[in-house]
């Protein structure tokens, strides 16, 4: 058996084993002859406790300088390697060789030298083993697989030499559970035999960031031999553009953000950032990057005249190029044409539909444009050029069949709706108009007449709807505190169609009325509220949460709450089969199919243009992922801990002849026992305390 350490560098700190005695003779009191007249009056003191004393003392020195050791021990990450004779195997064996062709292996010519190793190890594994080459990045390619007894010319060492020359630099990330997985499936599954030697070759850089985020509870079969081959000497010197995004102010000016990170270099950098848009530069910042770290650049776009504008980001060639570039794409966001549907109100002072408009903004970056008008005017602008997408309805003066008529019309033809039932509706009218037609009834108003002192308060609302869902918080989740004067007592009348999101309070009368419905006819949507929303009613309108409750009503009617895909290399789409690509793609993306199913998978970086009958042409950006930047290395040591179990020590990694020279041969097995020495260290911190408290008393 045998002691090694994973970080041996811990060691140097039993250096400090000399402080505790350096403090324990600094505080040893020095003794000084003293003139006494009698001794009669000075109790006598036996020379057996003085000495016992001074053994305490040097028993708590060594008790904290043996915590002091197993603390500099448990850093330095012990493992003990024990040895065992190995039984001799037949004379065949399997072999898989991983070889990582993630884009951080495009650093100089590190892919090239994975290779030269690879084809290092076929040339001594022996003319009769079977050998398969996997090639892994975010994925796994199997590009040679292993021989079978059932199809003896499945491979052979010619095939796998000519697999390993033939693999390619991707541009996607690491994945090192998914190819070990891999290579033991591949293993396993080929032969039962116990006397068949399984060895899993690994050549890499060894990225930290292609671990497994948390433990998995894999490990590889103690079965199988592992042997790791680290290509590179620590990392190269890389610059990457990372973490792009694309904001627009009120007053619609379009902002370019990103971060510009130095991974390596020992001294601050001055680079070079340059902006390209229609294939030429546009624009350049220089920006000085300590090593390390990261710098922030900014671009103002230019938006006039145009819809949609993309280009990217783009330093300077390094080691490492691929992460060079940053794709980005921008389109303008679709107005959603609004209508507020209300009669004049001259006696009230706050009308609802009048502070419903108030809360909607109409600036440059507003995903919205409002238009209001009376019911006698709702024709003309149903049938005018610019058609409303959504009709907010307050303040009716009565609802006419005419109104009724059109307001169906419009949502069974794909229009959204919110209708606000005020003091001016009534009730049997609006039900047999309008409300029975989309699965709701109003059985009249809750109070006969508004009082201070008579209201309502909203007892229930859905968190998980849409509307409510910014309001998860618990500084804004009650609603109990908005007070409702009246309302319409609402019920479901159609519970397959209509659905309520939000409820009043219940009392011995009545059940809890409804406080918004959501239901439908058609292709449109409709949202009901059984309130009105000026201030008579209710005093929703002065609380906070009014102006985005009335924000995310109306972005949920009108789907502006979809969020846009980020695409990343290695990314599979997702339900494009009627997605084609126009055009050839800008640089950095290759060619490909016309069209994309489920299965299809990104594989390289750059613009693409989607094209479909159901919406126009618009341009999206593939990016890779940036984490495989960040060259931090994990030791080959710590590798084989994290993912291979002990191995079986009867297993070995070359092949014995016979049995009397596997009687000569040994296998290694090494098991870390350093977390057993911080559970000593913390048994001895407590005895410690305890032994000095003992002393002191």
């Amino acid at each position: 058996m045998s002691l090694s350490f994973l970080t041996p560098f811990f060691l140097a700190g039993s250096g400090l084993l000399i402080a505790p005695w350096i403090i324990h003779h600094i505080r040893r009191p020095e003794r000084e002859p003293m003139r006494f007249s009698s001794l009669m009056f000075i109790p006598d003191v036996q020379k057996e406790v003085i000495e016992r004393r001074r053994l305490q003392h040097i028993l708590l020195m060594l008790l904290r300088m043996l915590m002091l050791a197993l603390l500099a021990f448990a850093f330095a990450r012990p493992i003990l390697k024990s040895t065992a004779a190995i039984i001799p195997f037949e004379d065949r064996a399997r072999h898989v060789i991983l070889i990582d062709n993630s884009y951080s292996m495009g650093t100089l010519d590190w892919l090239d030298k994975a290779k030269a190793e690879a084809l290092d190890i076929l040339s001594t594994v022996g003319e009769d083993a079977s050998v398969g080459i996997v090639a892994f990045a975010g994925r796994t390619e199997v590009l040679a697989s292993l021989q079978t007894p059932d199809d003896a010319n499945t491979t052979s060492l010619q095939r796998a030499r000519m697999a390993i020359t033939s693999i390619e630099p991707t541009q996607e990330d690491t994945d090192y559970l998914a190819a070990m997985q891999r290579a033991q499936e591949m293993l396993l599954q080929t032969t039962e035999e116990e006397n068949v030697l399984l060895t899993v070759h690994i050549i890499s850089d060894f990225q930290k960031v292609g671990m497994p985020q948390r433990a998995e509870g894999w490990k590889l079969s103690p079965r199988i031999q592992f042997n790791p081959v680290e290509i590179g000497e620590g990392a190269a010197p890389n610059v990457s553009v990372q973490d792009l995004g694309l904001t627009i102010d009120s007053q619609g000016q379009l902002r370019l953000r990103a971060k510009v990170k130095n991974w390596i270099d020992a001294t601050t950098r001055a680079i070079e950032v340059a902006l390209i848009t229609g294939d030429e530069t546009t624009d350049t910042q220089t920006v000085d990057v300590p090593p390390g770290n990261a710098a922030r650049v900014m671009f103002e776009l230019p938006t006039e005249g145009t819809r949609e504008l993309s280009g990217w980001l783009q330093v300077k060639d390094d080691a490492l190029n691929i992460d060079n570039r940053r794709y980005f794409a921008w389109s303008a966001p679709p107005k959603v044409h609004t209508l507020i549907l209300g009669d004049p109100q001259e006696s009230v002072q706050w009308p609802g539909a009048w502070l419903i408009q108030k809360a909607l903004p109409t600036g440059a970056d507003a995903p919205w444009t409002v238009d209001s008008c009376g019911q006698s005017d709702l024709a003309t602008k149903l049938n005018g050029p610019n058609p409303p997408r959504l009709i907010i309805a307050a303040d009716l003066d009565g609802l006419t069949a005419e109104t009724a008529q059109r307001l169906l019309s419009f949502v069974e033809n794909g229009g959204r709706l919110l209708l606000a039932l005020g003091a001016n509706v009534d009730s049997p009218a609006t039900n047999t108009l309008l409300l029975e037609k989309l699965g709701v009834v109003s059985d009249g108003l809750m109070y006969d007449k508004i009082s201070a002192y008579q209201f309502s308060v909203m007892a229930w609302v859905d968190l998980d709807h849409p509307v409510f869902i910014p309001f998860r918080g618990a500084k804004f989740n009650n609603f109990t505190q908005i007070k409702f004067f009246n309302h319409h007592k609402l019920r479901i009348a159609d519970t397959d169609n209509a659905k309520s999101f939000a409820r009043f309070e219940s009392d011995r009368a009545t059940a809890s009325p409804p406080a918004m419905i959501e239901t439908g006819i058609g292709d449109g949507r409709v949202i009901v509220w059984s309130f009105g929303a000026d201030l008579l009613w209710t005093d929703l309108p002065k609380s906070p949460r009014f102006v985005p409750m009335i924000h995310e009503t109306l972005a949920h009617l009108a789907d502006l709450n979809e969020v846009r895909t980020v695409w990343t290399v290695g990314n599979n789409l997702r339900d494009q089969t009627s997605t084609m690509i126009n055009g050839d793609p800008q640089p950095g993306l290759t060619a490909a199919p016309a069209v994309w199913t489920e299965d299809t998978r990104l594989t390289e970086a750059g613009l693409v243009t989607w094209s479909s009958e159901a919406e126009a042409d618009r341009v999206e950006a593939v990016n890779v992922n940036a984490r495989e930047s960040d060259g931090t290395r994990i030791s080959t040591g710590e590798f084989e801990l994290r993912l291979c179990a002990a191995p079986d020590l009867r297993r070995v990694a070359g092949v014995a002849r016979s049995s009397e020279e596997s009687e000569l041969l040994q296998t290694d097995e090494g098991q870390e026992f350093g977390h057993f020495l911080i559970v000593a260290l913390l048994l001895s911190l407590l005895l410690e305390t305890a032994y000095t408290r003992y002393l002191s008393l």
